[in-house]
């Protein structure tokens, strides 16, 4: 599922390793008003997937207090343990630019 996100990053976390790869994880914070009133009505914070095969090109756009419209994907899945499903999703960064 392709999903567009626009924002500030506040936090570019560390390089971890994730599997055979390095996987960075940045969040971008969106507020929201009323279009009517102006008034601030809510905030959100999307904590984002950036792989070390992407870092590089999007380096410059990632820096904490940027202004970017991110674009990726929703990768879900189910894990089972104990005979209870659990649900996870991730939102995992293709592109970033400046806004």
């Amino acid at each position: 599922m392709k999903v567009t996100l626009r924002g500030e990053v506040i936090k570019v976390g560390d390089a971890r390793t994730a599997g055979t790869s390095e996987v960075k994880e940045i969040v971008i914070h969106r507020k929201y008003h009323d279009p009517d009133t102006g008034e601030l009505k809510g905030e959100d914070f999307f904590p984002v997937q950036v792989w070390k095969d992407r870092w590089r090109e999007m380096e410059e756009a990632i820096k904490p207090s940027s202004k970017v419209e991110m674009t990726g994907f929703v990768n879900g899945r189910r894990i089972e343990k104990d005979g209870t499903a659990s649900f996870f999703c991730n939102i995992v960064a293709h592109s970033f630019k400046n806004v």
